[in-house]
């Protein structure tokens, strides 16, 4: 299949985008986070930053009308793509034709989800994508779930790596050198995380209110349990402000606080510290013990 070449592809114009909107009776959606990628170089750009080659698998996560979907075309991928609007699902079929890659009409959470339990989804034209098939993930994702899609991303063992628009501060909450949110320390504990670049709001239609930045992933094996390290950063960060000692005592606390304290003892760990002045290592190393504690009462 040939993709449709920059004059013809008809969604990097504003004004074609309004028109396809208001033809279904439909209009742009500000409680689902939509502001559409419409610069062809900036596609081509996060395209060519997945670490793909010809005829692999990609997953991409609210297609939108699909200007990130022509450049992932173009680098020969395989493209399973997601959109939970109708309206837009209806444009993206227009804009490829029905020959074109599959999509599917669904919430990209619940997709993930499926995928983690390597259940195959089912494309409207008979085609399937499971866990095991998928290579890569990519997206221009909606700032109210960014966390809940980033970390349905991390949870994907099969994959190999991911490219994704996200709001810079997001980004750079993930991509600090020191801890700055549980959802940094989460993520860096299933692979490699980078800003390549920063996306002008100029890219996009409507145009939103901050700067973007290019958010890539690189799989690279577990430091610890995934289990284990959310339950500790659960209450951690539950109550950031407060001691360790006191935060570990919350009802959210899934771990008994006498192991707590004395798996931070072990490793070195001052429990009269707060959340943030932990580092990434050493909470890998707490979650790896207490891993270790936990496997002990289980004998």
């Amino acid at each position: 299949m040939n993709p449709p070449t920059d004059e013809s592809f008809p969604f990097y114009s504003p004004g074609r985008i309004r028109s396809a909107l208001e033809e279904r009776g439909a209009r742009i959606r500000k409680r689902w986070g939509q502001n559409f990628l419409i610069d062809p170089n900036t596609a081509r750009e996060i395209a060519a930053t997945l670490a793909c080659k010809t005829g692999d698998t990609v997953l991409e996560i609210g297609s939108g009308p699909g200007a990130l979907t022509r450049a992932l075309l173009d680098r020969g991928l395989q493209v399973y793509a997601v959109e939970i609007d109708r309206a837009l699902a209806g444009m993206w079929r227009e804009a490829f034709g029905e020959s074109g890659p599959a999509l599917l009409e669904a919430d990209a959470r619940e997709v993930l989800a499926r995928l983690q339990s390597d259940l195959a989804l089912e494309f409207a034209d008979g085609r399937t994508l499971s866990g095991g098939e998928l290579r890569f993930v990519c997206g221009n994702l909606p700032y109210y779930i960014t966390t809940e899609l980033l970390t349905g991303c991390a949870a994907l063992t099969g994959i190999e790596g991911a490219v994704f628009l996200v709001q810079k501060e997001f980004a750079d909450r993930i991509t600090a050198n020191a801890v700055r949110s549980s959802l940094g320390v989460y993520l860096r504990n299933a692979g490699r995380w980078e800003t390549k670049r920063l996306v002008s709001p100029d890219c996009f239609y409507p145009r939103p209110g901050v700067r973007s930045a290019v958010l890539t992933f690189q799989r690279e094996p577990f430091r610890c349990d995934p289990q284990v390290l959310e339950a500790i950063l659960r209450p951690s960060f539950g109550q950031r402000r407060k001691q360790l000692r006191n935060a570990w005592q919350s009802k959210t606390s899934e771990i008994p606080i006498e192991w707590l304290l004395e798996a931070a003892e072990r490793v070195g760990i001052s429990v009269d510290w707060r959340a943030e002045q932990l580092s990434y290592e050493q909470y890998f190393n707490l979650a790896t013990d207490l891993k270790e504690r936990i496997a002990e009462e289980n004998r």
